[in-house]
C-alpha cells in the first residue's frame, strides 16, 4: 500500500531531560531522554508511596529533585512529597511534607508548592512543609507557576463548587502576578463563553499558556469526547486553536518540554498531551490513551497553525493508558556503588542507578 506524502523537519537541538507520567494500572512511569534506546521505567508504585491501589496526579520540581504524588481517588486525594532519587518522603518541620489535593505546581526553584483541592489554591513551603497560605486563590484550581517565577495561571468556574471536586465546568483562565514573595489578584486571561477552559500550562519562555477547551462544556475530569488544545499569549488577546493536534480527536493534559529550540530559523517549543486518537494500524480511535508530542512555532500565531502534527512517543506500553507527562530538565538518579543499591529494573553504572538496558 501507499501512504500520502509527508514532510518532516527537525529542530537543531536534542531533547534533554525526561518525563514522569501516570500509567492507568496505577503506577508512575518515567522516561529518560539521556538513554534513548531504553524503554520507560517503572518509577513509583502504590506500595512505595503508601497508597492503597493507585498513584496518579503528580507534579515534579523543575530541577527534577522532588515529586509530589496524589494517592488513590482524587477529590481531594492525600498527597506526599518525595525525594526523586531515594523515593523517601521529604521531611519537613513536623514530619513528611503532605496534605490533600488534586493539582500541584512547584515554584521554579522547587522550594514552594502550590496545591489545589479543586475549589481553592493553597501554598506551602516544599522543604519545611509549613502551610501559611491556604487561600492564595479562593476560587480556582489547576495552578501552574511560570518558569520565570513571575506569575500563576489557573482555571476557575463562574459558579464556585460548594465542595472540593476533581474537575471543572465553565472554566475561565486567570493570571495572578508574583512579586516580593506574594501573589497578587488574578486577572482574566480567557473568558468562558459557555465552553470549558482548563489544564493551563506555561510555555518554557513564560510567554504563552497552552490549555484544554471543551466546546460542549464537559467536565474536565470525565471529558474523553471533545478536548481540544488552544494557546493564548501571556498578555491576553484572542486565543488560537491548535488545529493540527486537535482535529484528530480528544486531547487532554498538555505539558511543555523544557527549553526553546530552533527549526527552519524559527523558535520552536515542544509539548506533550494525552489522547485516545488512532495510532496507525495498531490502535483504533477511542482505544488506549497514549502520550503524543508536537512542536509549537510562536511566529505562526495569527499566520497559519502554529502547531505541527503530533507524533506518538515510542517508548510507551501500547496496552496501557498513559497520562500527565510532567517534564524535567534532568532525571535525577539514585547514587550507588554496586547493583545491590538499585531496584530490580536498574543496574549501577558510573555511580548512579540506570535502566538495566543501558550499555
Amino acid at each position: 500500500g501507499l501512504s500520502e506524502e509527508r514532510q518532516i523537519s527537525f529542530s537543531l537541538e536534542a531533547i534533554v531531560g525526561g518525563l514522569y507520567y501516570w500509567n492507568d494500572v496505577g503506577v508512575i512511569q518515567r522516561y529518560d531522554f539521556g538513554y534513548a534506546l531504553a524503554t520507560a521505567e517503572l518509577y513509583l508504585t502504590p506500595q512505595q508511596a503508601g497508597a492503597g491501589v493507585c498513584v496518579g496526579c503528580h507534579a515534579v520540581s523543575p530541577d527534577g529533585r522532588k515529586i509530589v504524588v496524589g494517592k488513590d481517588i482524587p477529590a481531594p486525594a492525600p498527597y506526599t512529597e518525595f525525594d526523586i532519587a531515594t523515593k523517601v518522603a521529604v521531611q519537613g518541620t513536623n514530619g513528611p511534607v503532605a496534605g490533600a489535593g488534586n493539582f500541584f505546581s512547584f515554584s521554579p526553584d522547587g522550594g514552594q508548592l502550590l496545591y489545589s483541592n479543586g475549589k481553592s489554591i493553597g501554598w506551602r513551603d516544599a522543604n519545611s512543609g509549613v502551610d501559611g497560605h491556604s487561600q492564595v486563590v479562593a476560587n480556582g484550581t489547576m495552578p501552574d507557576w511560570s518558569p520565570d517565577g513571575s506569575a500563576l495561571v489557573y482555571s476557575a468556574s463562574s459558579a464556585p463548587p460548594p465542595v472540593a471536586v476533581p474537575g471543572i465546568t465553565g472554566g475561565s483562565l486567570y493570571v495572578a502576578p508574583f512579586s516580593s514573595g506574594q501573589f497578587g489578584s488574578g486577572t482574566l486571561l480567557v473568558q468562558s463563553q459557555g465552553e470549558n477552559n482548563y489544564y493551563p500550562a506555561w510555555s518554557p519562555d513564560s510567554q504563552w499558556v497552552l490549555y484544554n477547551r471543551s466546546a460542549s462544556n464537559t467536565d474536565s475530569f470525565s471529558n474523553t469526547v471533545d478536548g481540544e488544545l488552544w494557546v493564548v499569549p501571556k498578555a491576553g488577546g484572542a486565543p488560537t486553536r491548535l488545529s493540527a493536534v486537535s482535529d484528530p480527536g480528544w486531547s487532554s493534559w498538555p505539558k511543555w518540554a523544557p527549553g526553546v529550540h530552533t527549526a527552519n530559523a524559527h523558535p520552536v517549543m515542544y509539548f506533550t498531551f494525552s489522547s485516545n486518537r488512532a495510532y496507525g494500524l495498531r490502535l483504533a480511535a477511542g482505544g488506549t490513551t497514549q502520550l503524543w508530542m508536537a512542536a509549537f512555532d510562536p511566529t505562526k500565531v495569527g499566520n497559519g497553525d502554529p502547531a505541527a502534527p503530533a507524533f506518538r512517543l515510542p517508548f510507551q506500553d501500547i496496552t496501557t493508558g498513559n497520562h500527565i507527562a510532567q517534564w524535567v530538565a534532568k532525571i535525577v538518579r539514585k547514587p550507588c556503588q554496586d547493583d545491590g543499591a538499585c531496584e530490580s529494573n536498574e543496574k549501577c553504572k558510573d555511580g548512579v542507578c540506570v535502566p538495566e538496558q543501558v550499555k
